[in-house]
């Protein structure tokens, strides 16, 4: 496979494509150095190991020395997604595109996003996957790589979307139960340093529960976390935060910069 460069642009970013000599055919991608992407493709079609299938058998059929690796439009890399969307979007708005390319998926950010799996294809991955479980090193690092990781208010809002309306089946749950049956999910040394982590707290503590707010002076006296959330307009767990004693930081932060909440005795209720 060929590689035709100008300019010196063998390091740059941008998109490129590579072309089948024969008919024109074309793969159209995206990368941070062209170099580099070029050995990656043509290492991963030498081999017969590209993940592109139409690509690799066009390249079995035809052969590596009648493709060409061309640099289409250079860009910075915080446009690179932005651009290569661009050309997808061109390429997936044609009617027959897969006679003039061998892009599968129609999305920049993630290469298999639209793409359709026969569902041959899903049985064998299905029967790839049989009896196959992780070891406590790889458990250890996927545990470790997600740390700290938080998901974004609008992946939040996608997922809570795409759940909207699903009901669990008698059969999935059933199968859920028998999964779970028998299954201690914390030792008794877990069950100890959780109990002497949470002593003093007053979550579930019983008696009234002052509400007083700081511009006005009014109060309001509430014998549940809920009824005096709702009189705030906040949720319960905002109130259990702010009368847990091993949450300082909140316990002393007023809610909505105005309510201070406190439990008190019965016989103090003549305020």
């Amino acid at each position: 496979m060929k590689f035709n460069c100008y300019n010196n642009d063998f390091n740059k970013c941008g998109i490129y494509s590579i072309t089948n000599l024969i008919d024109g055919k074309q793969y159209v991608g995206s990368t941070i150095n062209f170099k580099r992407r070029f050995r990656q493709h043509k290492q991963a079609l030498q081999t017969n190991r590209h993940y592109n299938k139409h690509l690799r058998r066009a390249v079995k059929i035809y052969g590596l020395e009648f493709f060409e690796f061309n640099i289409l439009e250079l860009c910075e890399e915080n446009e690179l997604l932005k651009l290569e969307q661009k050309y997808l979007n061109k390429i997936f708005n044609l009617d027959n595109n897969h006679d003039y390319y061998y892009n599968i998926s129609s999305d920049a950010e993630a290469n298999m996003r639209g793409a359709h799996l026969s569902n041959e294809t899903k049985e064998k991955l299905r029967q790839a996957n049989l009896g196959k479980v992780h070891s406590e090193e790889t458990k250890e690092k996927c545990r470790q790589a997600s740390l700290g990781q938080k998901r974004g208010q609008a992946t939040c809002e996608k997922i809570s979307q795409v759940h909207k309306g699903k009901k669990v089946s008698d059969n999935a749950k059933e199968k859920n139960r028998q999964a779970h049956m028998g299954k201690t999910w914390i030792t008794e040394e877990g069950r100890k340093k959780l109990s002497e982590k949470h002593k003093g707290n007053q979550y579930g503590c019983k008696g009234p529960i002052l509400a007083e707010s700081s511009k006005t002076g009014e109060k309001f006296i509430g014998y549940s976390e809920k009824v005096v959330a709702e009189f705030i307009g906040v949720n319960r767990s905002t109130v259990q935060a702010r009368l847990c004693k091993g949450l300082k930081k909140y316990k002393e932060t007023p809610i909505n910069d105005e309510w201070i909440i406190s439990r008190i005795k019965d016989e103090d209720l003549d305020v």
